[in-house]
């Protein structure tokens, strides 16, 4: 009998650790079914979320686009594809006459009031210089800056400094020619035998 209460005593231990091992396996079989299940509705809401945005973002719907839909876009002109008639400024450019004075308009950069600048050439000083809105030269005080022209006020009245024809000076100075010293040869001696 004491050999039976001795294996009983093993049972006890054995089956608590048998019923220990068998909960785990239950909860290991669990979590890998939830994982599964989880796993495959979060594949199924993604691909609805990319199916969702790529009908929002631009690819084709259900429903197709009229061109009516797209009246408001035309109306804003957001690029600028309209011309605005420019009745006004050609009738103030007949009155503007292009200035008598020794300037060459040499380059413009427009922008906004600081941004723009032209680069004129004073014939008088021969002297390069970038010039902005409100600057003085020759007298004159710079008005206007537009890409083809520059717009001056001599004592009142408005003048046109345009580009023209005639080549540009140069910006760099030239370098003076100098004669390149001539080479002279050295006679060698032959060693007498």
């Amino acid at each position: 009998m004491s050999v039976g209460l001795k294996l009983m005593n093993f049972k006890k231990p054995l089956l608590i650790i048998n019923i220990c091992l068998a909960v785990l396996v239950l909860c290991i079989a669990l979590n890998t079914f939830h994982t599964w299940n989880y796993k495959r509705h979060e594949k199924t809401r993604l691909r609805n979320e990319v199916l969702r945005t790529k009908s929002l973002n631009g690819m084709p719907s259900a429903k197709p686009k009229k061109p009516e839909d797209y009246v408001t876009i035309i109306h804003r002109d957001i690029f600028k594809t309209k011309k605005v008639p420019q009745k006004a400024s050609t009738e103030q450019e007949k009155t503007i006459k292009i200035t008598d004075l020794n300037l060459k308009l040499i380059g413009t950069v427009v922008g906004k009031e600081r941004d723009c600048f032209a680069i004129i050439l004073d014939g008088s000083t021969k002297k390069l210089d970038l010039y902005h809105l409100n600057d003085f030269i020759q007298g004159t005080r710079i008005v206007g800056i537009l890409s083809d022209r520059v717009i001056l006020n001599l004592e009142g009245r408005e003048e046109y400094l345009m580009f023209t024809d005639e080549p540009r000076p140069s910006v760099r100075k030239a370098r003076p020619k100098t004669k390149k010293p001539t080479r002279t040869r050295k006679k060698r001696r032959r060693p007498a035998i």
